[in-house]
């Protein structure tokens, strides 16, 4: 249901940007560019993962052993986010006029957000996973990057929730070589649901993506001039 919700806001803020006028007209440009420093936008890059973490617990139906294997710590995600540029750069056009049969050129400026940017990311959809069927996407990423105009390259933290063995299952089953039992009975199957095994763990990843921003701003500020 996350990810269907997530591909629908895509597809959303995808049409609304298409949208868009190509070009701002003159009587827009005074404002344009301090009205987009707040943006959506959407990153895709890869993470490592500063904690250590295990793949789901199996038994070895050959001798009933428990096997606990760390998880790879390399993670993927395409992400929706908001980003905040505080600063706003001068741009020169000039547009050229035909007026009474006469060429006219007109100068002005342009203001395009550009430079160190803050981004906040929600619950990214997962292209690639940790190896165990108990992750889940990231709760939240925060990013500092550089932004030249649509585009921003981004340094990011990011949360997740996933859960894990407790430290006591840990400590006896990660030799792969121990049997698991209850009550003296060699069991040939471990339940990942139970909370006596396993628990929440939030843990954190450092990595980098490359955003695009969506000009939505721009649209409503555009729409808000022709009325």
């Amino acid at each position: 249901m996350k990810k269907l919700f997530l591909s629908f806001l895509i597809i959303f803020v995808s049409l609304i940007s298409v949208a868009q006028e190509a070009t701002p007209n003159q009587e827009e440009t005074d404002n344009y560019g301090w009205s987009r420093r707040i943006s959506f936008i959407f990153g895709a890059g890869p993470s490592i993962i500063t904690n250590s973490i295990y793949s789901d617990a199996v038994i070895n139906k050959a001798d009933n052993t428990v096997k606990l294997e760390k998880s790879g710590k390399l993670k993927t995600s395409l992400s929706l986010g908001i980003m905040f540029t505080p600063f706003v750069s001068d741009v020169k056009r000039e547009v050229k006029t035909i007026e009474n049969k006469n060429v006219e050129t007109k100068t002005f400026y342009e203001h395009y957000p550009r430079g160190i940017s803050f981004a906040l990311f929600m619950n990214p959809i997962d292209i690639s996973s940790i190896n165990t069927t108990q992750s889940s996407a990231v709760d939240l990423g925060l990013g500092l990057g550089y932004r030249s105009g649509d585009f921003t390259f981004l340094l990011t933290t990011e949360f997740f929730s996933v859960r894990q063995p407790r430290d006591y299952f840990v400590n006896q089953y990660s030799n792969n070589a121990t049997k698991y039992s209850i009550d003296g009975n060699i069991q040939s199957s471990i339940d990942l649901t139970d909370n006596t095994i396993y628990k929440g763990k939030m843990i954190a990843a450092i990595g980098f993506k490359l955003a695009y921003t969506f000009d939505i701003a721009k649209t409503f500020y555009s729409r808000s001039q022709a009325k």
